[in-house]
């Protein structure tokens, strides 16, 4: 259980994943995705995002190097903090 998480007096927990698009759409975090080890991954949709990264391909060329590094922190950041299934189990999935 996380009771104080704060850098430069600032509170880090993440709450929720806000996705902006189109349509901005907020997923909030549950405790137990946190007890789980994860596997992330993405997959490109040009239609789903704005008409202007759709019609300038050479924008979205750049993105995906980039989503890919994002994608490596935090996998190594569940790697090395999240528990894996026996721990959890352990844990009561709290």
């Amino acid at each position: 259980r996380i009771k104080r998480c704060q850098q430069g007096g600032i509170d880090t927990r993440v709450r929720g994943v806000e996705v902006l698009g189109p349509k901005p759409t907020f997923w909030p975090l549950f405790r137990e995705q946190l007890c789980r080890r994860t596997c992330l991954f993405y997959t490109i949709r040009a239609q789903a995002w704005s008409r202007d990264i759709a019609e300038d391909r050479k924008r979205l060329l750049q993105l995906c190097p980039r989503l890919n590094r994002v994608l490596r922190h935090e996998q190594n950041f569940a790697d090395r903090f999240l528990p894996d299934d026996e721990a959890a189990q352990a844990l009561g999935k709290t």
